[in-house]
C-alpha cells in the first residue's frame, strides 16, 4: 500500500520535473516564467509527499528508552 503510494509520487515527480526542464529553457516569456515557478512549488511539494510516503513505508522501530528500563 505505502510503497504504491511511493511509486505513484515518483511518477508525478519525475513528470513534473520533466515538465519543468522544458520549462526552463522558454523561460523569457514570462507566461512561461510563471508556469515555471508554479511548477517548482509543485516539485517540492511533491518532494515532500514522498518523503512523507516513504516515512511511513520504512518504519523505524522504536528502541525502549533506556532511562525507563532502569538502565
Amino acid at each position: 500500500m505505502g510503497s504504491d503510494r511511493v511509486a505513484s509520487i515518483s511518477g508525478l515527480l519525475r513528470t513534473a520535473m520533466d515538465e519543468h526542464a522544458a520549462l526552463s529553457a522558454q523561460t523569457k516569456d514570462l507566461t512561461k516564467a510563471a508556469q515555471l515557478a508554479a511548477l517548482e512549488r509543485r516539485i517540492e511539494l511533491l518532494r515532500k509527499q514522498q518523503l512523507a510516503a516513504m516515512n511511513v513505508t520504512l518504519k523505524v522501530p522504536v528502541l525502549p528508552d533506556l532511562e525507563k528500563s532502569g538502565s
